[in-house]
């Protein structure tokens, strides 16, 4: 999911500076403007979002290690109980 919303970030990102250097050109100057603000507060939102992902796929990693132990576990403790249960038949 975060992906998608990175992609559309860059995606506004290159439409905003392609305004931005719309304007200059048309104008003839290079001003700091309202685009400009724009554009620097969707480069932070896509760090937030990069990094966002990047922690989600390491507590991702995390909870498959966790529950591929648990899973070992509970292997353990069925065959435990299945070889209590055959020696006390004997």
């Amino acid at each position: 999911m975060n992906a998608i919303e990175i992609k559309k970030c860059d995606a506004k990102i290159i439409l905003y500076e392609k305004q931005q250097n719309e304007e200059n050109t048309s104008d003839g100057t290079n001003e700091h403007s309202g685009i400009q603000d724009t554009i620097d507060q969707l480069e932070h939102n896509k760090e937030i979002l990069n990094e966002s992902t990047k922690q989600n796929l390491i507590t991702r990693q995390e909870m498959k290690k966790k529950f591929f132990e648990n899973y070992q576990r509970i292997k353990e403790i069925r065959t435990s109980i299945s070889e209590k249960i055959e020696n006390q038949d004997i």
